[in-house]
């Protein structure tokens, strides 16, 4: 779809920062907010060109509220108003520019991240799936709602020994599985609003998909007239990250070994884990030579209590979930995108679904052909909102799964 505007991509219409309900736009020359499927909350720096001495006469202090907004009207997807509100928790060193100015950047997260930092969690669950103690967690303890769409496989009763809310919801998604795999993730979705997801449903599922394609069309070839209009989702640049094999097999990527010891029957037991075991379809879409596995490359021991609690219980089968976990995480940055997109107001919204992305193929430039294992559906893992005055960008991380089978 083609959009009549006159504003250049990624144009901001409203920025402006609140502290303690004082507008202190005018000293700020940048805004980043970060947002991670690996991190329980949003974070933000700030930075601050100050002549106002805002930090003795505001002040600025840890445990100041801080808002956010930014609205960008372009006339297109991912417009509209957004807000971000955030608690100090930290001020970075000042450098002095002049007897007069001083700069320096404020650091910030979402309350919540400093509520559960001061709430402890002693209780026990009685033969609960994991989606549903980390539903009722949050709701009790930090007084928010979780989107869990897919029920994990497992039950499991356990004691929560004095963590903090997010520490046992992070224990949770190692241990919870879903199809086999040992692959949750917990991040914030909005205001209050969190997600409990398994990544391979967040990559494959239609419920997940969301309608963007992230494209750039390479600089001197002739225009097929196949590609969107949309600046929301033209990459402006990008770059690979590849992920470094060793690192990844020590990491227990490619395989792995279990050994565990049952403390009431006295038994030794031995589990390997191989790539895909968990997710055949990974197996089928690896980007990788078999030679890099090896049971012996990772191995890890873990006591067992087998039938501590009468029912199901993690102690049990704790050599079930960690050969999938450790690789699973490691899946999470294998083929890592990073590109970056005029900003949108929006675009928060992407965060955890998964996108169409169409590059270039890098050695076919004639009719715009695109890369054709490397085309297809990614998963947006991380995003930063950089926002400016006059100016706001958005860097995407998205990570693919598999790649694609080739025509």
């Amino acid at each position: 779809m083609l959009y009549q505007n006159s504003a250049a991509p990624g144009d901001v219409k409203k920025f402006q920062v609140m502290i303690d309900g004082k507008d202190v736009s005018d000293s700020v020359t940048m805004a980043d907010v970060y947002m991670d499927i690996f991190n329980p909350t949003w974070t933000a720096q700030i930075f601050f060109d100050d002549t106002a001495n805002l930090l003795m006469s505001l002040p600025i202090k840890t445990g100041s509220k801080i808002t956010i907004t930014v609205e960008t009207a372009l006339g297109m997807e991912g417009d509209g108003e957004k807000e971000y509100r955030m608690t100090v928790y930290r001020i970075g060193d000042k450098r002095l520019i002049s007897h007069m100015q001083q700069q320096y950047t404020v650091f910030a997260a979402h309350e919540d991240l400093i509520k559960s930092q001061k709430t402890r969690v002693r209780r026990s669950f009685n033969n609960k799936k994991p989606d549903q103690i980390v539903q009722q967690l949050i709701s009790e303890e930090l007084g928010g709602a979780v989107d869990a769409p897919k029920p994990a496989d497992n039950n499991l009763s356990l004691i929560i020994p004095n963590w903090t809310p997010f520490n046992a919801v992070s224990w949770l998604c190692k241990v919870a599985t879903y199809k086999n795999a040992a692959d949750y993730c917990f991040f914030m979705a909005d205001e209050g609003k969190y997600s409990f997801k398994s990544f391979e449903e967040m990559f494959s599922s239609e419920d997940e998909k969301e309608d963007l394609t992230f494209y750039q069309k390479p600089a001197g070839v002739r225009d097929a007239g196949d590609f969107p209009d949309d600046f929301t989702v033209q990459v402006l640049r990008y770059n690979w990250e590849h992920f470094d094999g060793a690192a990844a097999q020590s990491a227990g990527l490619y395989s792995s070994t279990t050994v565990s010891f049952d403390l009431i029957g006295k038994k030794w037991e031995k589990k390997a884990f191989t790539f895909g075991e968990d997710t055949p379809a990974d197996a089928e879409g690896k980007n990788f030579e078999d030679v890099m596995g090896g049971e012996d490359a990772n191995i890890s021991f873990t006591p067992k209590h087998a039938e501590m609690f009468q029912s199901p219980s993690v102690v049990d089968y704790t050599d079930q979930w960690i050969g999938s976990r450790k690789s699973s995480i490691q899946k999470m940055d294998m083929e890592k995108l990073v590109v970056q997109v005029p900003g949108a107001a929006k675009s928060w919204e992407w965060l955890g679904k998964n996108v169409q992305v169409d590059l270039p193929s890098q050695t076919d430039m004639e009719d715009e052909k695109l890369d054709k294992q490397r085309k297809g559906r990614y998963v947006i893992v991380a995003m930063c909102q950089h926002i400016g005055k006059d100016s706001y960008v958005t860097n995407v991380e998205m990570v693919k799964k598999r790649l694609e089978k080739e025509n």
